[in-house]
């Protein structure tokens, strides 16, 4: 099925563009980099949100692979997170927590050069980062980049995303989503 991109912010109102200017460059400020396009100007825009279409598949369930992307964080949650507020040091380094599934699975944009804007989802743990249950070798590939991920974003038959994205607020503060 066929959807075409739209998103709702993750209040009751869209914020405001000035103010989502200072928190990316704060965020820019307290990881050590500027942020790779076009997770930027997504950040610029929208402020983060929740998509939709929102179901992408993680590979490593087969038998269940599909997952809701159920939000796009804020700069303000993405900064919490890097900085280890919510998985302390099982946090991986070198990674902004960009996104969430209601289950634990976080999306990870990598600001490593090797691969600096990669998208990645991690089964959050509190376990410490490097150790033999938390490494980078256990992080999925979900995207080259940003725009590449969420090109990937599918809606099924039965409509099983929609369903669980759709309230009447979200719907009343849907925008189509443009990424450059």
């Amino acid at each position: 099925m066929s959807q075409d991109p739209i998103i709702a912010p993750e209040g009751s109102a869209w914020p405001d563009p000035a103010a989502l200017a200072d928190a990316v460059a704060e965020l820019e400020t307290a990881l050590g980099t500027a942020l790779p396009e076009p997770y930027r100007s997504f950040l610029l825009t929208y402020g983060g949100g929740a998509p939709y279409p929102l179901i992408f598949d993680y590979a490593p369930d087969e038998d269940d692979p599909e997952r809701f992307l159920d939000r796009l964080n804020r700069p303000a949650r993405v900064q919490e997170l890097a900085n280890g507020k919510t998985f302390g040091d099982g946090t991986p380094q070198g990674f902004a927590p960009i996104g969430e599934d209601p289950g634990g699975l976080i999306v990870l944009l990598s600001l490593h050069p090797g691969d600096f804007g990669a998208i990645y989802a991690w089964s959050a743990t509190a376990e410490p980062w490097g150790g033999p249950n938390n490494a980078p070798d256990m992080l999925v590939p979900l995207g080259a980049d940003f725009g590449a991920f969420m090109a990937t974003l599918y809606e099924t038959e039965d409509l099983m995303g929609y369903e669980h994205w759709s309230t009447p607020q979200r719907r009343a503060l849907q925008r189509e989503l443009v990424l450059p």
